[in-house]
């Protein structure tokens, strides 16, 4: 345990050694506002190799070794999405080992993670300390097809905002074709075509998150949801959650267990989000940004899916979409808080910073052999 934190500090330290160094290197191009190629590659790389050799850890890495090998040694299709097959069948073809596939997934997914925010260079740092120490990372390498499309919905929001409407449904088709979930994101440019925020009030914000907690907490009612589309359960599995539906069909409903998440780690959570509420207001007002707008609007709808889903894994894989853009978002308020000086400011920054320690401590210390978060090598 002791060299597995060890490993992912000392990797959160160096990303964050490597970005301070590319942000100087390239502090004339920032200056002018010139952010053609803009992303650390040193920090992606580093990252891609930690990863890239690892050996069972992320739930279901040992399940994405074991596709690799059905499609390396199969002459037929092997049931996928059609990129991430691909993807796979060439390195099969090049008769490399798992961990080259690995290497390129984990470099893929940091690399367009980025690269979405690369007109705010100055929020890289606080981001990559978000995604290591909400543990966020561990979500990368579990559910990696599926975090691929969550990255390239991400560029594709950088395109949207700069009406580049045909680069962003190129990335969402291509999110597909690494996910099908990702077809669910195909509406949501159409939405912003004309308004990059349609969350604007923080008060009515704020008054909705209260509302949601408290039917998540008290009523539970991710049992009740799930029963509406009971008609319909094959939609999951044509969405790539066919695991969850064969559950349902053997009658195992763990998964929708309306008690799981209540503890010391779901109260970190929700002042979190309640705080994040709070200053989303300022921190759009800071950046006038309309990027950060259509992020926070999607981390906010995620927020309260998440409440009133509460324990439901199956909706919490849909959420990733929406929810999961919470640690973008907290990179640009944590930017806003540490460049905004005041007292108040400082002491909810290292509020901040502390939760994200205590979570990373529940993700990896705690529950890092539930999770498959324990750090080794294929060597």
């Amino acid at each position: 345990m002791i060299e597995t934190v060890l490993v992912y500090c000392t990797l959160t330290y160096l990303m964050l050694i490597l970005n301070k160094i590319s942000l100087c290197m390239h502090a004339k191009a920032f200056a002018h506002h010139d952010y053609k190629s803009n992303v650390p590659i040193a920090v992606v790389f580093v990252f891609a190799l930690v990863f890239g050799v690892r050996y069972n850890v992320g739930v279901d890495h040992l399940r994405y070794i074991e596709k690799y090998e059905q499609i390396k040694y199969s002459s037929s299709f092997v049931d996928t999405e059609l990129l991430y097959y691909w993807i796979n069948k060439v390195f099969a073809s090049l008769n490399l080992h798992y961990s080259f596939l690995f290497f390129f997934l984990a470099f893929v997914q940091l690399y367009f993670l980025l690269y979405s925010i690369r007109s705010h260079r100055d929020v890289m740092g606080w981001l990559i300390f978000t995604f290591m120490m909400s543990a966020s990372f561990l979500s990368f390498l579990n559910g990696i097809r599926q975090e691929v499309a969550f990255c390239l919905q991400l560029v594709a929001i950088s395109y949207l905002v700069r009406k580049k409407i045909l680069y962003c449904y190129l990335f969402i088709i291509v999110a597909i074709l690494f996910h099908t979930s990702a077809i669910l994101l195909l509406p949501f440019p159409l939405l912003y075509l004309r308004k990059n925020s349609y969350f604007s009030n923080s008060n009515i914000q704020f008054l909705l998150f209260v509302v949601f907690l408290f039917i998540g907490v008290i009523f539970k009612p991710s049992l009740f949801i799930f029963s509406l589309f009971s008609d319909y359960i094959n939609v999951f599995e044509y969405f790539g959650y066919d695991s969850y539906v064969n559950m349902v069909d053997r009658g195992n409903l763990k998964f929708m267990e309306s008690t799981r998440g209540l503890g010391f780690g779901f109260v970190l959570i929700t002042v979190l989000n309640a705080i994040s509420v709070y200053y989303s207001s300022r921190v759009k007002n800071y950046y006038k940004s309309a990027l950060l707008n259509i992020f926070y609007d999607f981390y906010y709808i995620g927020m309260l899916l998440y409440y009133l889903t509460l324990g439901s894994l199956i909706f919490a894989r849909i959420n990733y979409y929406f929810y999961d853009i919470g640690f973008v978002y907290f990179a640009f308020l944590l930017n806003y808080l540490y460049r905004d000086k005041s007292i108040n400011n400082f002491v909810v920054l290292f509020l901040i910073v502390i939760i994200y320690f205590l979570l990373f401590y529940a993700s990896v210390v705690i529950g890092g052999y539930e999770s498959c978060a324990i750090y080794n090598t294929f060597f």
